[in-house]
């Protein structure tokens, strides 16, 4: 199916479905009201769903941070899951779920405040939050099939985190080379130190090639991965 027909199709399917919740601000961009004011707007590139990913904003001011990250990752995590299919319902259901279970969390919270309140003494908790992933589009070349992701990170931890998130995804996992780089900024005793890595995956020279752009462009924080996928995928 041609991507504009998979588009129309997408559409009629999320209109008949969610009804008043839908609203089209133009032929390929639209926006889902949910419960509250989390609103989410979605513009469809001419090369989606095949070759390009939606592009989504996300809006709600009673979102906190966390909340905002956590979704994120959700939409992202989904889309990876999807590659070359229709995502929005799924990014539809991402959210009501999240939302509900959020509300639940908080009528449950709230319905404890009769009982007696007995001391409690702090814990600290440490969160693995992953940094949210943005992905590039499917290119080709020389009959290879290639997707790039970058990652805003400040730390090896998070950069193992991405690492991990991505190869989560079967298509990325069975990928015939996972290469990466990425370079760090890190504050020692005072002194800031440059952190920076590549890795391979059996494509010699590919990696160090990718730190050597993000060397030349002197991007810091900020790593990038490299997919050859597996056209039998």
């Amino acid at each position: 199916m041609e991507d504009v027909e998979a588009q129309q199709a997408e559409l009629e399917i999320l209109e008949s479905i969610f009804g008043d919740l839908i609203s089209f601000e133009s032929e390929n961009r639209l926006r889902i009201s949910f419960d509250g004011d989390v609103r989410l707007s979605v513009k469809l590139p001419e090369a989606y769903p095949s070759r390009e990913p939606a592009l989504y904003e996300l809006s709600g001011p009673s979102l906190s941070r966390n909340d905002r990250l956590e979704l994120d990752n959700a939409l992202n995590e989904a889309w990876l899951e999807n590659l070359g299919s229709p995502i929005i319902y799924t990014w539809v259901m991402v959210i009501k779920n999240f939302l509900e279970a959020k509300e639940q969390k908080s009528e449950e919270e709230g319905g404890r405040t009769d009982e007696p309140k007995q001391p409690v003494e702090s814990i600290p908790c440490v969160l693995d939050i992953v940094p949210t992933i943005h992905h590039g589009e499917v290119f080709t070349d020389r009959k290879s099939h290639f997707q790039a992701h970058l990652a805003r990170v400040y730390s090896k931890d998070e950069v193992t985190l991405v690492l991990n998130r991505l190869l989560e995804n079967s298509k990325i996992s069975r990928a015939t080379h996972n290469m990466y780089a990425y370079r760090i900024s890190e504050s020692r005793d005072g002194r800031e130190i440059l952190l920076h890595d590549c890795f391979d995956d059996g494509e010699t020279g590919a990696s160090s090639k990718m730190l050597e752009l993000l060397d030349k462009m002197n991007a810091i924080n900020v790593l990038v991965s490299l997919h050859m996928l597996n056209p039998m995928v």
